[in-house]
């Protein structure tokens, strides 16, 4: 069943008021940047900014990654959202307040944007109940994270409403 417009109304409020908590992620994942496959801070971070959620929530066992799956009430497609989390090799010199704390390494790709905006979007998923939806995030810019998850059957498989199998 689609959205009518005060349920709309009401989902743009809604992510208008968790604005500051989505910034908020962003910096502290700006702070602590991290490059490769390894990513034991970033993955704390999004954990921890994902249980309140209650989602179905699995870690990678060959890299950071974390996976979330939502399984919602109303019928239809599945809904697949996924970012990178890792940072470059490279030396921020921005002097924001929330520039990164690791010399030599920096969130000077967006990643960090990806996957508080992937929160962001959990927590409206949550609300809005899909079908389903999964949020996926891991190391991706230089190790190929994507490409260590799809032979052990990560990426979605099945019919509509059912995210198949998860990593």
């Amino acid at each position: 069943m689609p959205l009518d417009h005060a349920d709309l109304a009401d989902l743009r409020a809604d992510a208008r008021a968790q604005l500051p908590d989505v910034a908020a992620l962003r910096h502290a994942l700006h702070r602590v940047p991290e490059t490769g496959l390894h990513l034991p801070r970033t993955q704390a971070l999004v954990l921890e900014a994902l249980e309140p959620l209650g989602l179905e929530i699995t870690t990678g066992t060959g890299l950071s990654s974390v996976v979330a799956v939502l399984r919602g009430g109303r019928t239809g497609p599945a809904v697949l959202l996924r970012g990178d989390m890792d940072a470059l090799p490279v030396t921020e010199d921005t002097g924001e307040p929330f520039s990164s704390e690791h010399p030599g390494t920096m969130h000077a790709c967006g990643h960090d944007l990806h996957v508080a905006g992937l929160v962001g979007a959990a927590q409206q998923h949550r609300r809005a109940g899909p079908a389903a939806a999964e949020h996926r995030h891991h190391g991706g810019q230089a190790g190929a994270g994507g490409d260590l998850q799809a032979p052990r059957g990560c990426w979605p498989r099945g019919g509509t409403g059912s995210p198949g199998r998860w990593c």
